[in-house]
């Protein structure tokens, strides 16, 4: 009863064709009718296996670079989405500087980490995870299109990528934030910059974006701290870049920076202007 198009070709011969099947279609149980003039025969059923290139299964080792640690046996790449579940023997452990996939997620119970701080992964899609992703160690770089960072403690982020990414909650960045390609998009959310991190790499094409309540926040600015010009690159939808640039010889403290559209006279509050 199949039919030629899509993922099948040859229906009506002894040879049928199975072109890119989808992981969905793993356990899809095939067979043969063969009809002449003594009537029919049936032949026994084959059931499709579908390996899914980006399932984690764990049986060598933690290392995310090894291949025979993939059900594929294929380490991911740009275009793979990949799950992480819980129960595997090993839990995955980022250990080389290029791992690269496209959607992430890590379900209820499984855990992802960093093996050291000089190692990452790049995402193109989006990561959902109802797991433990530990971003304190490692850097991980956005560079989709539209994409959602999740809220947490990020010890490195690196935006290089067209297009907007929205935080998802509060995000703190430990070391370091590198703008090159793509926006950051606040809404009601802070994004703070640690003690001992900085920003790099801003400019009219990648800045952080203030759309609601939310604030750039850097820590730590003033004497035996960050002293010189520190530098907040932010802006105003949809492309406004105007950043703000402070320096602090006093004691080291905490500055929190937005931007707003038009010019008033007093403020009864930082999101609240009182005069025109």
């Amino acid at each position: 009863n199949l039919s030629n198009g899509g993922n099948y070709n040859n229906v009506t011969t002894g040879v049928l064709s199975i072109n890119n099947p989808a992981v969905s279609m793993n356990g899809y149980v095939y067979h043969c009718v063969v009809t002449g003039t003594c009537g029919t025969a049936t032949s026994n059923s084959a059931t499709l296996t579908v390996n899914d290139p980006g399932k984690w299964l764990g049986s060598v080792s933690t290392a995310w670079s090894n291949a025979a640690n993939w059900e594929c046996g294929v380490v991911p790449g740009a275009g793979t989405n990949v799950t992480i579940n819980s129960g595997t023997t090993f839990s995955p452990v980022i250990d080389i500087a290029g791992a690269i996939c496209y959607d992430l997620a890590i379900a209820s119970g499984a855990t992802l980490s960093f093996s050291g701080i000089t190692n990452g992964i790049e995402i193109k899609g989006t990561i959902f995870n109802n797991g433990t992703f530990n971003t304190t160690s490692g850097k991980l770089t956005f560079s989709g299109t539209t994409q959602s960072i999740p809220a947490g403690t990020y010890r490195e982020l690196s935006m290089n990528g067209a297009g907007n990414k929205t935080l998802s909650g509060a995000v703190n960045i430990n070391t370091a934030l590198t703008l090159t390609n793509g926006n950051i998009l606040l809404g009601n959310n802070d994004l703070t910059i640690g003690n001992s991190g900085n920003i790099s790499g801003a400019n009219a094409s990648s800045f952080v974006v203030i759309n609601g309540t939310g604030a750039l926040r850097q820590q730590n600015i003033g004497a035996a701290g960050r002293t010189g010009n520190v530098i907040f690159p932010i802006g105003i939808p949809p492309a406004s870049y105007t950043p703000v640039s402070i320096t602090n010889s006093g004691t080291a403290d905490a500055f929190s920076v937005r931007v707003i559209e038009n010019v008033f006279s007093t403020y009864s509050a930082a999101d609240a202007p009182t005069g025109d």
